[in-house]
């Protein structure tokens, strides 16, 4: 499990990743990838980086950054509805 990361700090991981990223579909990747990392520390985040990808990518017709960010959003909603029952 990850510690407890601020947004701000995750925005600008976003941010760095996102500069080096060269087509649409290394961007899907970069918010699926930070979406994945932070989805037990800031669930709602996470979430909404999976809604980026997931809209990037349908425009992109990228189908595995589509799965990708579906899958990212399931799990990001378990943890959520989880963590609201203890």
């Amino acid at each position: 499990m990850n510690k407890v990361t601020d947004i701000p700090t995750i925005e600008l991981l976003v941010s760095k990743n996102l500069a080096s990223a060269e087509s649409d579909r290394m961007r899907v990747d970069v918010y699926n990838k930070i979406a994945e990392q932070f989805y037990d520390s800031q669930p709602l985040y996470a979430i909404e980086l999976s809604e980026k990808a997931r809209e990037l990518s349908f425009i992109d017709q990228y189908i595995a950054g589509e799965a990708f960010s579906y899958r990212n959003c399931g799990a990001d909603a378990l943890y959520f509805h989880a963590i609201l029952k203890q």
